[in-house]
């Protein structure tokens, strides 16, 4: 893990940890539970992403670099396979 990358804990990957509401003004609380697992703390900035009608999905601005890199790698791989 490279110097100021923040890493979830294991046990915090493919669950449901809390859910949250939308105020009046479109904040939103992070669950404690998430923010643990995450290790968010108050200013970091999370990148939220959205396609059509699907899922929205908050990311850590720490974890998109090496994300997208996962991204790119995988469609490399599966454009050489067709």
């Amino acid at each position: 893990m490279k110097k100021g990358k923040k890493q979830a804990a294991a046990h915090c990957l493919p669950q449901v940890i809390g859910s949250t509401v939308m105020g009046e003004r479109g904040q939103m609380v992070v669950p404690k539970e998430i923010r643990e697992c995450y290790n968010l703390k108050s200013g970091d900035k999370l990148f939220v992403l959205g396609h059509g009608t699907g899922p929205i999905i908050l990311m850590p601005a720490s974890q998109m670099h090496d994300f997208m890199d996962h991204i790119n790698k995988n469609i490399e791989s599966m454009l050489k396979m067709q």
